[in-house]
């Protein structure tokens, strides 16, 4: 049996005890807060930054070309050739690492391009993330330019090589190309 004395030791121990675990309880869900907001920041600047953001961004901004050669955008329907979109296609692929131009070129229907030939212009440098190349020639319906996989996203200078095409046909259109059959419609 305990004393008097032992007995207010003991009601003062199970008292920092009842403390401690309420501290405990709220000190747990305050370090799992700290610790769930942390990885949300590592993880956000993880995924927007080059190039997770922009390959993300290019999922929402550019189309899949159908099976049936037609890439459809709020403008219209760009319809391509079985031929000149296998080439596309395989230009891509075969040399991915690379920025690169292509002209395209056909009839316009309504609002719809259809696209039956192309010539690459002269390249005059060219690397992963940038191409400088000769302007289309008259005639020419829609400039494609190629980025990386999954960056469909024009940046400022295909905006002012756009702008510089448009100043003499206002028709003229810009395809950026993301992918083997992924593309952007630029100047809709």
């Amino acid at each position: 049996m305990l004393d008097k004395e032992h007995l207010e030791i003991l009601e003062g121990v199970e008292s920092e005890v009842d403390q401690d675990s309420h501290f405990d309880k709220y000190g747990r869900v305050y370090n799992v807060a700290i610790s769930l907001f942390l990885v949300f920041l590592m993880m956000s600047f993880v995924f927007v930054r080059f190039p997770v953001g922009d390959i993300i961004a290019g999922y929402f901004i550019g189309d899949v070309v159908g099976s049936d050669g037609i890439l459809s955008y709020s403008g219209g329907e760009i319809i391509f050739s079985e031929n000149v979109l296998f080439e596309l296609s395989s230009e891509y692929i075969s040399d991915e690492g690379m920025e690169r131009s292509i002209c395209l070129s056909g009839e316009i229907i309504g609002s719809d391009y259809i696209i039956d030939s192309y010539y690459y212009p002269e390249i005059y440098s060219r690397s992963f993330g940038h191409v400088s190349f000769e302007s289309c020639s008259s005639g020419t319906l829609i400039g494609l330019h190629s980025h990386p996989f999954g960056r469909c996203k024009a940046s400022s200078v295909d905006l002012g090589t756009l702008a510089a095409w448009k100043s003499v046909d206002s028709s003229v259109l810009m395809l950026i190309q993301c992918g083997k059959k992924r593309f952007s419609v630029v100047g809709e």
